[in-house]
């Protein structure tokens, strides 16, 4: 009923997949499907620390010398190097936000390096290998809900009729019995929804 195509938002060689990534397999919501080399986003992180560190600092100096200006105030031309330097403390004001955003996705694309299952699903595809370098546009996993699966049926016009005169089509249950091999499998499930089309190749709904 649900799947899920997932890819990696932070592209790179991978170095790591999950021993139960093989097709068929059930893997938990949040395991760490595939994990991708971290070493230049790390980098990334610490530069962008060391950046805002840095702009901080800068903004702290001119706090100090603002302070140390409006101590001494004595005459005109103070005031108006005091303004010139509330301007350059506002444009440092600003580098600093824009800094604290650069960190804010660095660290956001270091988390992405690990690819996780958003469900508790079946692996119908698998797409990686270590050593392998993945894209942004890569399938890397494909996954089914393991937990809500969907059996389609045809009903003949004559059949689903009955069963809409009788009221009994949404919400009726159903025993589903999947002949496969030498002993089928059974299901127990529930109608919740009716087709929009007549299928015009088998004349029903």
């Amino acid at each position: 009923a649900e799947s899920a195509d997932l890819r990696v938002a932070s592209p790179g060689e991978v170095i790591a997949i999950h021993p139960d990534l093989q097709v068929g397999h059930v893997v938990e919501a949040g395991t760490a499907l595939v994990t991708i080399d971290p070493f230049l986003y790390a980098g990334a992180v610490r530069e962008a620390e060391a950046a805002l560190a840095e702009a901080k600092a800068r903004l702290s100096e001119i706090d100090a010398r603002i302070a140390l200006e409006e101590s001494a105030l004595v005459r005109a031309e103070a005031q108006l190097e005091l303004a010139r330097t509330d301007l350059i403390r506002a444009q440092q004001d600003a580098t600093v936000v824009r800094l604290t955003w650069q960190l804010a996705k660095a660290e956001r694309a270091l988390d992405d390096t690990v690819l996780v299952a958003p469900f508790r699903g079946i692996v119908r595809a698998e797409n990686v290998a270590v050593g392998r370098q993945l894209q942004l546009s890569d399938l890397a996993v494909s996954l089914i809900r393991a937990d809500a699966r969907d059996v389609r049926f045809t009903l003949s016009d004559q059949r689903y009729g009955r069963l809409l005169t009788s009221g009994a089509v949404e919400g009726s249950k159903v025993n589903v019995i999947w002949r496969i091999g030498d002993e089928p499998l059974r299901y127990s499930a529930t109608i919740n929804r009716v087709a929009a089309d007549i299928d015009r190749a088998t004349g029903g709904v």
